[in-house]
């Protein structure tokens, strides 16, 4: 057999995520994707970087590829800016095809000096001192000991992305390659990973989920690596003596270096002198890559000029006491940011500025304002830092580190787009919130997704602790005071219109209070067995497990229903995967959750079960409301949709309830429903004509695919076209008869599961990573 070659080139250029999108190309049963990337073969000038220099041997990493895979590739991110190196792949291969992975060349090169620092091949850790050094480097002068490529230290050189992009066009043609900017694979990866498999001709696989690869890193000891990455002979023999001693032979020294001093970290941040020295020089590149791409580029170089603004709205100078005690005015100038006062009543405020509004404040130079409170004296400048950084390259109208952040309240800043500042005409910063607010639609929020803190944590309130004593004016001398001090609680905003998990107001957040604190929608999911096959139900075609028959467990349920207890709870809904009243204890069930005083409680069946005798107990179980899919008006459309049930008996059996819930005089509410599709929609008119005098409501359902259980092409015409995000995604739990806690009801197979419900709590789930 012939050995396949490669003919899926993943090209550059470094720090651009090319190791993500590499791993999960390799994960996809129809690519073959060498593996470990990087043997950057073709790039021969690169000779101290190869890690593969013989034909042989680099035919031998693609031995595993055979028929069924569709696409054959590998990753070596310096043959872009190698200027043979595709060349050289195109006589290889004339099939050969190319992504390319750019971002900001500011990030990407300050990037790339970390990693390079990492590996022993850059001297310097300060990046300026880097950057200024290339001259020289050139000049063949002040390289590193033992620098593999020198020409990777020329930054200004390797982040000319649209010199390298047309080096590659002219070889390869703009049809064999696909350019992907980090910016779109942050923001929507699936979006890309899709877009890429297309490229590639490759089918979707499936894929939903996409963990972070290559975090950034920091050594923790430099000379340590310095001297495992470049031994001596001396250092050789005493190892391998140490190594034997403690019979550790088989262990590589380097491999053990490598794990023991480098921890994942945010690398460090760029000030802005030096942002607009980097960013200057690639000007002209940027907006030759724009015109070559046809996007805008222009957030890769606006000016970064930040103003930090204490608002000092609600206080008086004699906090900046305090100030100087923490060294707050020193943390905002290590975040590169003019320290400026906003105080409405003109208090007196030695050594700094002081504006009585935010109108006018931001200039045309400006890029970020950052919000800061007076009473932020443990405002933590790294994790602050990290987030401006972030901010800067997301190109967004807003970045927080307070609502939907695990962050007690006043460590982290808030951040607004000069521009957008400007726009809005807002004088104070509960002005420019209403702005935002009113606008949430078009503008572009970013939050701080890192977990900093745990939730307990989140819900303390920094700013309470005013006293003298810390050790450390950061997160972790706040946490270390806060052992001992009581009330620092943040106490919620329960006026506001939508508010995070702490019950912090929030443009994008839960509906209230309640619901951040607790689910106000419960529902169960009682058994996957059913007596029926309805054709648009994953029933008709089968789903994992409905074979096998289970029912929620008694225990489960009451558990679950005994942590509703003194919830603010809008509606139980009991309903299956399946028909509920077929588990057998359901009235028991139902009538739990009213004596425990959980409620209201609603039911979702399909009718078939409800005798006379199952009527009376279901009017005594005290349930809210009962509600019946019947889906059709006459017999044959109802047999057609319904299949496996009697139009008979089930209408009798609903027309029966509904005729003694009246001669009682019962409160229960009857619903009756009907699910749009093309077998049944003829009906509808005749449908809501006949149940509506009777029924307490008609409620009519657009068909859906159950997350694609069924054919999608049942659903076409019978819905609104497009995708819209779930309306209960962040009100309701699912407790289901498998015994996990999920967060979709019609999740069939089983993805959105979060945890054992006898493991964890209701509440433990909600406020669990997943949900994060």
């Amino acid at each position: 057999m012939t050995m396949r070659k490669p003919d899926l080139f993943i090209i550059g250029a470094p720090k651009c995520g090319t190791t993500a999108l590499s791993i999960y190309l390799l994960q996809h049963r129809q690519i073959f994707f060498c593996w470990p990337k990087e043997p950057t073969y073709f790039a021969a000038e690169f000779d101290g970087y190869r890690f593969i220099r013989d034909e042989t041997e680099y035919r031998r990493q693609f031995e595993g590829a055979n028929e069924r895979h569709l696409a054959v590739g590998e990753g070596s991110t310096w043959y872009l800016y190698s200027k043979g190196a595709v060349g050289r792949i195109l006589d290889f291969n004339p099939d050969a095809r190319f992504i390319v992975m750019l971002r900001n060349p500011v990030e990407m090169v300050h990037s790339l000096h970390n990693q390079l620092f990492n590996s022993c091949d850059e001297d310097r850790r300060d990046f300026r001192r880097a950057w200024n050094l290339q001259d020289d480097r050139k000049a063949g002068r002040r390289l590193p000991p033992g620098c593999r490529e020198p020409s990777f230290l020329y930054y200004g050189d390797v982040g000319r992305f649209s010199e390298q992009l047309e080096r590659l066009y002219a070889s390869a043609g703009r049809d064999r390659v696909k350019v992907i900017l980090y910016d779109d694979f942050v923001e929507d990866v699936s979006g890309v990973y899709r877009q890429t498999l297309e490229f590639l001709g490759v089918p979707w696989d499936g894929r939903t989920e996409f963990p972070v690869a290559n975090a950034s890193r920091t050594m923790k000891w430099p000379l340590l690596s310095r001297i495992a990455m470049r031994p001596s002979r001396l250092r050789q023999a005493a190892v391998g003596a140490v190594k034997k001693t403690l019979g550790l032979e088989k262990i590589g020294f380097s491999d053990l270096i490598q794990k023991v001093n480098y921890k994942v970290a945010p690398r460090r941040t760029m000030d802005p002198d030096t942002w607009t020295m980097v960013q200057s020089h690639y000007r002209d590149d940027i907006d030759a890559l724009s015109d070559m791409l046809g996007r805008d580029l222009g957030h890769w170089h606006k000016d970064e000029t930040t103003i930090a603004v204490i608002d000092a709205t609600a206080t008086d100078p004699s906090v900046a006491t305090r100030w100087r005690e923490s060294g707050l005015i020193a943390k905002l100038h290590k975040l590169g940011a003019q320290p400026v006062v906003l105080d409405p009543q003109g208090g007196d405020w030695p050594d700094l500025s002081a504006v009585s509004s935010l109108r006018g404040l931001v200039g045309d130079g400006e890029g970020a304002l950052v919000r800061v409170e007076a009473t932020q004296l443990f405002l933590d400048i790294d994790i602050a830092a990290a987030g401006l950084a972030r901010f800067r390259n997301h190109g967004g109208a807003y970045f927080t580190q307070w609502e939907h952040c695990r962050l007690p309240i006043g460590i982290g800043i808030r951040a607004y787009d000069a521009a957008m500042v400007r726009g809005s005409g807002a004088k104070t910063f509960a002005g420019l919130d209403d702005y935002l607010f009113a606008n949430r639609e078009t503008l572009s929020f970013l939050y701080d997704d890192e977990a900093h803190a745990t939730y307990q944590q989140s819900l303390l309130d920094s700013r309470l602790v005013l006293s003298n004593g810390a050790n450390e004016w950061n997160l972790n001398g706040f946490l270390e005071t806060s052992k001992d001090t009581d009330g620092l609680r943040f106490e919620p905003d329960v006026a506001a219109g939508s508010v995070d998990e702490r019950g912090m107001a929030a443009a994008y957040g839960f509906e209230s209070v309640a619901c951040a604190t607790f689910p106000t929608y419960v529902m169960f999911d009682m058994t996957n067995k059913c007596n029926a096959k309805c054709i648009h139900c994953p029933h008709s075609v089968g789903f994992p497990g409905s074979d096998k028959p289970e029912y929620i467990d008694i225990e489960v349920y009451k558990t679950v229903i005994d942590q509703c207890r003194g919830k603010t709870i809008d509606f139980i809904r009991v309903t299956a995967d399946g028909e509920p009243l077929l588990h057998p204890r359901i009235w028991e069930l139902l009538a739990y959750a009213h004596e425990q005083g959980v409620g209201p409680v609603g039911l979702t069946s399909n009718g078939s079960a409800l005798s006379e005798a199952n009527a009376g107990r279901l009017m005594d179980s005290k349930i809210f409301m009962a509600d019946f899919s019947l889906d059709a008006f006459s017999e044959e459309t109802f047999e057609l949709v319904r299949r496996g049930l009697s139009h008979a008996r089930t209408h009798d059996n609903v027309r029966r309830l509904i005729e003694m819930r009246n001669q009682r005089n019962d409160p229960l509410k009857i619903m009756v429903s009907f699910v749009k599709q093309k077998e049944n929609v003829h009906e509808l008119d005749a449908f809501k004509a006949y149940w509506e005098p009777l029924a307490d409501k008609v409620l009519v359902r657009e068909m859906h695919t159950n997350v694609g259980v069924n054919d999608k092409t049942d659903a076409e015409g019978y819905g609104e076209a497009g995708r819209y995000p779930c309306p209960h995604l962040f009100r309701r739990a699912v407790a289901d008869y498998a015994g996990d806690l999920k967060f979709c009801p019609i999740d069939w197979r089983g993805g959105s599961k979060l945890a054992r419900a006898a493991d964890t709590s209701i509440a433990a789930a909600w406020h669990g990573e997943d949900y994060r």
